[in-house]
């Protein structure tokens, strides 16, 4: 205990001499560390280089079928882009071989496409998605004859704003089979649910709430009644979408609001480049916005929605003479006699 109590004199007697000094050394200079912190220096350059470019392009300038589609494949993988899928197929349902020359048209479109590319580079994404408040995704879906897509939005609403920005995409080309229209926006409906699983299980955020919008009336229609009521094409589509979005909530949006109409149109980096609507949803997105009811009375007596639809099962009565009783009675007795005999 002793050696404790003199252990902290000695400190109070140091501390009080090392202050006396500060106090007199009135002519004393600060020097600055300087001192590197390796860590940090290299996580600002990596932020630099995230926030830096959207994709570096490359000379694309070959011109036949096994170069065009190793570029391409590049790009669908990297850029996920609908405009170059669409070349693709285009090219698959010429059958050509894979030295043969493009015909004039393909190649122009192919030139045209390679011009837009460099466009790219200036393409910047801002790195901070969510804000504070209350989350809410957004997903629209669209379709053209051609392609149909999906895209999802992350809604950040706090007391100060709302803001809204975009979070990813998905398309697809249509088959080269004629599909109705109906049915194609099911089938972006069906890609839109598949995006908004894996994005899920991506993300670790506390969602209140997730909205998904789609242009089709009749769409949402089919959404109201059973898979059992539904033809194979359409129910068996609709048991996906019931599984994946069982606790979302399905609602209406004109074309002039739904961004993923920019994707089944298939517009070229410098066209989407510059297009507020894609880069951060439409104006509703930046407010609380109720929803409004869809009128499906209306909808029911629509052609394309009824042709999709099973034909209810009638239950028909018929009466005709039957003698099993009668023949019964005969033959209980044909036994009853032979036993007496």
């Amino acid at each position: 205990m002793d050696k404790l109590n003199r252990s902290k004199r000695a400190v109070k007697g140091t501390i009080t001499k090392l202050e006396t000094f500060v106090e007199e050394s009135s002519n004393h200079t600060p020097t600055k560390l300087d001192i590197k912190l390796k860590r940090v220096q290299e996580m600002n350059k990596k932020m630099d280089e995230l926030k830096d470019q959207y994709y570096e392009t490359k000379d694309i300038s070959d011109a036949e079928l096994a170069e065009i589609e190793a570029d391409l494949q590049e790009m669908e993988d990297r850029l996920e882009d609908l405009e170059a899928k669409l070349l693709l197929q285009k090219l698959w349902v010429l059958k050509l071989e894979w030295d043969e020359p493009l015909s004039n048209p393909i190649a122009k479109e192919w030139n045209d496409f390679v011009s837009t590319l460099p466009v790219i580079q200036n393409i910047h994404i801002p790195r901070l998605v969510l804000r504070n408040g209350r989350i809410i995704l957004h997903g629209f879906g669209d379709v053209s004859t051609a392609a149909y897509g999906a895209v999802l939005y992350v809604q950040s609403i706090s007391e100060e704003d709302v803001s809204s920005t975009l979070l990813c995409r998905k398309s697809r080309v249509a088959s080269v089979k004629l599909i109705t229209i109906p049915r194609l926006e099911l089938c972006a409906c069906v890609l839109l649910a598949q995006l908004l699983e894996k994005v899920l299980h991506s993300l670790t955020l506390p969602i209140q709430q997730i909205k998904l919008w789609t242009e089709s009336n009749i769409v949402l229609a089919w959404i109201q009644r059973s898979p059992e009521q539904l033809k194979t094409f359409i129910g068996n589509r609709f048991k996906i979408i019931q599984r994946l979005t069982k606790n979302c909530q399905w609602n209406h949006v004109s074309s002039n609001d739904n961004p993923a109409d920019l994707i089944s149109r298939g517009l070229n980096f410098s066209d989407i480049s510059f297009k507020q609507l894609w880069w951060y949803g439409p104006d509703f997105l930046k407010e609380e916005r109720s929803v409004n009811p869809i009128d499906f009375e209306m909808i029911i007596s629509d052609r394309d929605y009824l042709k999709e639809l099973k034909p209810p099962a009638d239950v028909l009565l018929t009466s005709c003479k039957f003698s099993l009783i009668d023949d019964l009675l005969k033959c209980s007795k044909t036994i009853l006699n032979c036993c007496i005999f």
